[in-house]
């Protein structure tokens, strides 16, 4: 336990934390933004977030689990193959940038620049998933810490002393990435991964079987948030995508602070020779986990209802979403935790299917309660959605362990 407990620790330092200080960041940024120009960033971002998806194939996730085996041969097996995956699909990325950049008849707005941060959040997301599976926490940390520091800084100087803040802000991050790259690069053994003896359409195929699931899966759970905002953009414009950002961000802390056991418990799990025999220790993480989820949503909440008003009193709109976010996090928090099972036996498939069902049971809440009730509508598809998602895993996660014991 105090070994999942110092791995947490380190993890924190530099994922969770980070994370926490760009919401704590984020009133004072849309501030200086508005809430239209908050509202296209946030859908900018949001974008971005599932072409990275689709075109990173989660490729990454598949190399770190089979870097968990800590079978030498594995590894170079999945990062030889991985790299090729890889670079096949951001040379993807670039042919369609080009078609669309020369043929499209209209410039479109923020073309460039997305491509620039779709390409760099590709790298960045393999890098850092090869550097969990090498078991380098304190790099991945670090990475986290500079992330945070040098967006967090130069993001507010550009809202702040800059005239074109949206496009400046869109650079800060690209230039983020870059840097992190760097970091993740430096000290990294390709040479001795990569082996091209080891390159082939069978070792390919395993990796792509074990990763497109996962397509599905983060699509489901990015579209929870970005398929409804693409809805309330519909209906009510720009604005309202800036109120909701707000109230999403805020809530967001409920997510990350919740997840502090989970990449030290996913690391724990795969390296277990058999981790169905642990159902104890699962059940005292989830204990713990819904203790922090439990205060840090009171906290948020309350939180945010005195200081919002009192500092950013144009915000004060996004309170009334909040509650409702604020548990969808925690329930999508917890669902994450019982995916742990699903990953460990591999049976990525069927916990896709779990979130894919979420969504769609989101989106068609979403369509049904938003002329009525707008904002409101949107929020509580989410959260029913989320609800649905940790039950269904819930189901399983206890089938999981129970098995065990017959």
């Amino acid at each position: 336990m105090s070994q999942i407990f110092k791995s947490a620790i380190n993890y924190s330092i530099g994922n969770y934390s980070s994370k926490l200080i760009a919401i704590l960041i984020f009133p004072i940024v849309v501030t200086y933004l508005g809430l239209e120009n908050t509202g296209k960033f946030d859908l900018v971002i949001s974008t971005v977030g599932i072409l990275r998806t689709l075109f990173s194939l989660h490729i990454g996730d598949a190399m770190y689990r089979w870097f968990q085996c800590k079978n030498i041969q594995d590894q170079q097996i999945s990062f030889s193959n991985g790299l090729v995956i890889t670079l096949i699909m951001l040379f993807t990325v670039n042919i369609i940038y080009v078609c669309l950049y020369v043929f499209f008849p209209y410039p479109i707005e923020l073309l460039t620049i997305s491509f620039f941060i779709l390409i760099s959040q590709i790298i960045l997301s393999v890098l850092l998933q090869l550097i969990r599976g090498e078991g380098r926490v304190t790099r991945y940390t670090l990475i986290g810490i500079i992330k945070s520091i040098v967006f967090t800084l130069f993001s507010l100087l550009v809202v702040i002393y800059t005239e074109n803040k949206l496009h400046n802000i869109f650079l800060v991050l690209i230039g983020t990435n870059v840097v992190c790259i760097i970091v993740a690069v430096c000290g990294f053994n390709f040479q001795y991964y990569f082996k091209k003896s080891y390159i082939s359409f069978s070792n390919t195929k395993k990796l792509i079987k074990y990763s497109i699931p996962l397509i599905l899966n983060a699509f489901s759970w990015i579209g929870f948030f970005t398929a409804n905002k693409y809805i309330l953009f519909t209906n009510f414009g720009l604005n309202n995508n800036g109120v909701f950002a707000v109230a999403e961000k805020l809530s967001t802390g409920v997510f990350f602070k919740g997840m502090f056991y989970y990449y030290s418990l996913q690391d724990y799990s795969l390296s277990s020779s058999n981790f169905q025999k642990e159902k104890s220790f699962f059940i005292k993480i989830i204990k713990r986990t819904l203790f922090i989820l439990l205060m840090v949503t009171i906290i948020i909440i309350l939180g945010s209802w005195f200081f919002i008003p009192m500092f950013f009193p144009d915000l004060i709109l996004s309170l009334k979403f909040l509650p409702w976010l604020a548990f969808a996090n925690l329930f999508i928090a917890l669902a994450g935790y019982m995916g742990i099972p699903y990953n460990y036996k591999k049976e990525t498939i069927s916990m896709s299917l779990t979130s894919f069902f979420g969504l769609i049971i989101s989106l068609l809440l979403s369509l049904l309660l938003i002329s009525h009730i707008g904002i409101y509508g949107i929020c509580i598809s989410i959260l029913v959605g989320s609800i649905f998602v940790f039950i269904a895993r819930l189901k399983y996660t206890l089938t999981f362990f129970n098995k065990n014991e017959i």
